[in-house]
């Protein structure tokens, strides 16, 4: 039976490097929807003009739609996946289940990267960003911490549906206490 393993991830958590290890460490294939559409969009598919459409059209993906993209690209191979940020909404979630139970694939782990210390990682974020930048888009401390707050409050709320069905892994990120968060990242997975 295939597995699949979810990673889900706040904000600057370092989803793209904690993904990368985890994939190598458990020769997973990473999917991302998010990569995914925007491949679709920028082609002139008949996915891709769908796509355009619902956004052009300011309406979100409906599940069904997003689940068939999901589907051509996990039949692909028969490697082992990584899905990383998805689901992000309760019907999605639902209906991913739904997807992956059809497709009798195994829901092996459930990661969640969970940025602490916010207040540090706002401060390292707007350096990074520079003063012009922040000046021109009016990009403070508060916006940047208020942003980050509320996906860590939406990211929460799939969190919750995991938990009722599966032990979610929190790996809790803490730029200001670890040094190399790409060893901490690796010790995490091999622990797990």
């Amino acid at each position: 039976m295939r597995k699949i393993q979810i990673l889900n991830s706040d904000i600057y958590a370092g989803r793209d490097n904690f993904s990368e290890l985890l994939s190598t460490e458990s020769n997973l294939r990473i999917i991302s929807i998010r990569d995914i559409i925007r491949t679709e969009y920028k082609s002139d598919s008949e996915i891709g003009i769908k796509i355009k459409e619902y956004i052009d059209n300011g309406t979100l993906l409906p599940t069904d739609f997003v689940n068939s993209i999901l589907q051509k690209e996990i039949e692909l191979d028969n490697k082992n996946i990584l899905m990383t940020n998805y689901p992000s909404t309760e019907s999605l979630y639902y209906g991913f289940n739904s997807l992956v139970s059809s497709l009798n694939i195994e829901i092996e782990k459930v990661w969640y990267l969970k940025l602490v210390n916010l207040e540090y990682i706002t401060q390292k974020e707007l350096i990074k960003l520079g003063e012009i930048y922040t000046a021109k888009y009016e990009i403070t401390n508060d916006t940047l911490l208020e942003k980050i707050k509320a996906k860590q409050k939406n990211l929460n709320n799939i969190i919750e549906l995991w938990k009722l069905d599966y032990n979610v892994l929190t790996v809790n990120v803490d730029y200001e206490k670890e040094n190399d968060i790409r060893e901490y990242f690796k010790e995490k997975i091999k622990s797990a």
